[in-house]
């Protein structure tokens, strides 16, 4: 996961000029988001176990 960009990374970078923190809201959404993609590739590595495993 990125940092607490609002565009997600290296915005200072680019010579961009818009905010830098995200609100409450859209920390909660992306932690939100991380959490889901945590839980499918989990699932995935479970799998690959169980298949190995036969």
């Amino acid at each position: 996961m990125t940092g607490d960009c609002c565009c997600g990374g290296d915005c200072h970078d680019h010579g961009h000029t818009h905010r830098r923190l995200l609100t409450k809201e859209e920390k909660l959404t992306k932690l939100t988001k991380y959490k889901e993609d945590l839980k499918k590739e989990l699932a995935a590595v479970d799998q690959a176990i169980d298949e190995l495993s036969k």
